[in-house]
């Protein structure tokens, strides 16, 4: 009997867990993906830059860590440095202060930027 009570109480907590978690994921959209393409692209090159700059690994013209960690050309602990670098530079842009270090890291999302994130490279050169 003790048993059977056990396993109910563990999938319930298992179950409230589960649609807590779902739940938590709804509400929060990646804003990158909700702004115009341009926009976006412009703000990841601008955020690239600063964190570069930050992090002391930058070249001019800047902007090209980012797009060389989503492409995965780049070790991955650098990666996570400058995603969270960008995502402190994010809290200083009004229209993407809600980017979390796992919205930049999207890879749905940069696919669908990728183009216009080069594009803005080449127009920062």
């Amino acid at each position: 009997m003790k048993i059977t009570r056990a396993k109910t109480l563990f999938s319930g907590v298992a179950t409230l867990i589960v649609v807590a978690t779902l739940v938590g994921c709804k509400g929060h959209q990646n804003p990158l993906s909700k702004a115009a393409p341009k926009e976006a692209a412009s703000f990841l090159v601008q955020a690239s830059v600063a964190a570069e700059k930050q992090l002391k690994v930058f070249r001019a013209p800047g902007g090209y860590q980012y797009g060389r960690c989503m492409s995965g050309h780049t070790a991955t602990f650098r990666c996570l440095s400058l995603y969270k670098a960008m995502a402190v530079y994010a809290k200083t842009s009004p229209a993407f202060k809600a980017v979390t270090q796992r919205d930049l890291m999207d890879k749905t999302m940069f696919k669908q930027l990728k183009e216009d994130y080069q594009r803005e490279q080449f127009n920062n050169i």
